[in-house]
């Protein structure tokens, strides 16, 4: 034994010599690296060569991100941009599955426009503040306000799209409509419109105004006749 452990190399070094020099072992004999077996390729390289097939973890009929960009349903996403649609196809292609129309882009978009901001008064936008101010961080103070979401707030458009609907499946003439709907929510209450909400009312109008105009430019949508 080396009297440290830095000896221990040399030691075994001289230990080795000694039994060859005896012919206890015989010194193996580096071979020929061409004769090596050939290793596979990686995992990631036969894939992208399309020589084999992973079967991924999750399924998805809409979209797909295992190539060198984004398929949406079937659609790569540059041709998208190249050939000058825009978010509403790309919300058509994942939520419908089709290419939706110009006039069905054209209302997507002046959905998006009229929705984007609700101020900072709504349920949502209030609770994410006082939570901000609470010095809660982003992340929790916005999830604070998703969970505010419901059929008051975020819910009440889903809602008016179930009332077109039922309206248009039901041949109820749209003259008439606002009125019966407004009835029906207000049965029972026994108040009368604050200011808020005429002034919501007419906000409403507006923007049913600025849906509406799409009609003009294409063919009509049988719900919008609903609209405001």
């Amino acid at each position: 034994m080396p009297a440290t452990f830095g000896g221990l190399g040399p030691t075994i070094k001289q230990v080795y010599e000694e039994i060859v020099a005896k012919g206890l072992v015989k010194p193996s004999v580096d071979g020929d690296v061409t004769a090596l077996p050939k290793l596979p390729k990686p995992v990631e390289e036969a894939i992208k060569s399309g020589d084999v097939f992973v079967e991924p973890l999750i399924k998805s009929t809409i979209s797909d991100d295992r190539g060198d960009e984004p398929l949406y349903y079937g659609y790569p996403a540059s041709d998208l941009i190249n050939k000058g649609y825009q978010i509403p196809h790309v919300m058509g292609l994942l939520w419908d599955k089709r290419l939706i129309t110009p006039v069905e882009a054209e209302i997507v978009k002046r959905i998006i426009m009229l929705s984007a901001d609700h101020g900072p008064c709504v349920s949502g936008a209030l609770t994410t503040i006082i939570a901000a101010c609470a010095g809660i961080q982003m992340a929790q103070s916005v999830a604070a306000g998703l969970i505010m979401i419901g059929p008051r707030f975020g819910g009440a458009v889903t809602d008016a799209g179930k009332w077109f609907k039922y309206a248009v499946e039901n041949k109820l003439i749209s003259g008439s409509f606002p009125g019966a709907y407004e009835e029906k929510r207000r049965a029972g209450a026994g108040d009368r419109p604050s200011s808020q909400e005429r002034q919501e009312s007419r906000q409403a109008g507006e923007r049913a105004r600025l849906l509406r105009e799409v009609d003009r430019h294409f063919d009509p949508a049988p719900r919008f006749c609903f609209v405001g």
